[in-house]
């Protein structure tokens, strides 16, 4: 028996998938990312003007990475910015862009503070005493499942997360991640009860 078939591609503006806000400190490097999903394959660039006339490109400071998925309907774009400054914060564009249209999505960068305040986590842990046990877990991304398989740390988390916090008052991102109101104090490295 004869069977034919027939391939059918259909072609599609680009939608965008990013993350609309990004936070850094002066002196950190800071990642923004953005996806499209699109047929035929885009054109994705990262803009600091709502024009689109400001092209972020890379230079020293710069570094721009272009994934494919294996399905090649998906690209994401990640633009990589090394010791930022204060200069670095404001909205950036995401554009993708194809035969079929194009899609623009603003994303803010905001650097909150001047300077972290804490530069090394484990450093501040070690000045504030706490126990050579619980050093390992002393780092600006407390993950408190690391905290639940080292039991004798629960006493001394409060330093911890005084030093986590490197000094700022986290509460906002905390309450945006659902931590609950009676752990907030902890996102500014306070005691909570």
């Amino acid at each position: 028996p004869m069977q034919a078939s027939r391939n059918i591609v259909i072609n599609r503006k680009p939608s965008i998938e990013a993350k609309i806000k990004f936070e850094g400190f002066v002196g950190d490097d800071l990642m923004i990312r953005c996806k499209a999903n699109a047929v035929p394959r885009p054109t994705i660039k990262i803009f600091k003007d709502k024009n689109l006339q400001n092209e972020v490109t890379e230079n020293d400071r710069t570094e721009i990475h272009f994934k494919e998925t294996s399905e090649n309907e998906e690209y994401a774009l990640s633009v990589v910015i090394k010791n930022i400054t204060k200069n670095d914060g404001g909205f950036y564009f995401c554009q993708a862009k194809n035969g079929m249209g194009e899609k623009i999505a603003p994303i803010s960068v905001t650097i909150p503070h001047g300077v972290r305040k804490t530069l090394n986590v484990k450093k501040c842990c070690a000045d504030q005493n706490v126990s050579s046990d619980c050093i390992d877990i002393c780092m600006f991304s407390v993950d408190y499942d690391d905290l639940l398989r080292k039991p004798q740390c629960i006493t001394e988390f409060s330093k911890i997360m005084f030093c986590a916090s490197d000094g700022s008052d986290h509460r906002h991102c905390c309450k945006e991640n659902e931590v609950p109101n009676t752990c907030l104090n902890w996102c500014r490295g306070q005691p909570s009860q």
